[in-house]
């Protein structure tokens, strides 16, 4: 996997959304270099309930996306 990126959008507003990049880089909220997951941390966005839709990309340039279950919170 060479990127993967997060996009979370609003259940209460949908045209509210906002993208994440995720690194395994150990840098940023990522504790430790390629270990395979990828992670971040991210700018404050306040109290909501969003959908994630997680995209990742490999070296060759195969994409795939998948929407996770459920519903997350922020805070």
């Amino acid at each position: 996997i060479s990127s993967v990126k997060a996009t979370f959008i609003s259940i209460k507003t949908p045209d509210k959304t906002f993208t994440i990049e995720l690194k395994d880089n150990g840098n940023g909220g990522d504790r430790v270099a390629g270990d395979r997951y990828f992670s971040c941390k991210f700018p404050t966005q306040g109290f909501g309930s969003y959908r994630i839709i997680i995209s990742a990309t490999d070296s060759f340039g195969n994409a795939s996306s998948t929407e996770a279950p459920g519903t997350f919170v922020l805070h």
